[in-house]
């Protein structure tokens, strides 16, 4: 199942990311959904990326959102999601590289707010955790953490 990754520019295309962020926060994890999309989404600095599985008539299988602060040089990934049957396959890295690299030259740093449970996902793609804090996001655990962008 090959992965090919695009920023969502069309409202469509948006709309089937905000359905894989419902599908894989609040009806596998539980979340709220009112919460899952919020004023960030439709901010001009917010980059929206969905990844089609090209073997399935491109059908979304991936998503992720990026909020660029060129003035504090830091982006903040967020609403990171995959299918349940497309994870552990590698799928996860090469959405988090194309996000990495779409935003690279604009900042120095990436930051974001991960589950527990997947901060070893996150440690393989270069994250540290910022501190030893444990917040929670309703009911899930949940750290910060950091990643410096490479010098060239």
């Amino acid at each position: 199942m090959p992965l090919k990754v695009t920023i969502a520019t069309k409202r469509e295309d948006k709309q089937l990311a905000y359905d894989l962020r419902l599908r894989v926060f609040c009806d596998e994890e539980g979340h709220t959904p009112s919460l899952q999309v919020d004023e960030h989404d439709d901010e001009d600095s917010t980059i929206h990326f969905i990844g089609v599985d090209t073997d399935n008539q491109d059908k979304v299988i991936a998503v992720a959102r990026c909020m660029v602060d060129e003035r504090n040089r830091q982006a903040r990934i967020g609403r990171v999601a995959l299918l349940p049957q497309c994870r552990g396959k590698g799928y996860g890295k090469i959405l988090m590289d194309v996000v990495e690299e779409t935003v690279q030259d604009r900042v120095e740093s990436f930051i974001l707010l991960a589950q527990l449970s997947k901060q070893g996902f996150y440690e393989k793609c270069g994250y540290r955790r910022k501190d030893d804090e444990v917040l929670l996001d309703e009911h899930i655990k949940v750290c910060w953490m950091l990643k410096k962008v490479a010098a060239n």
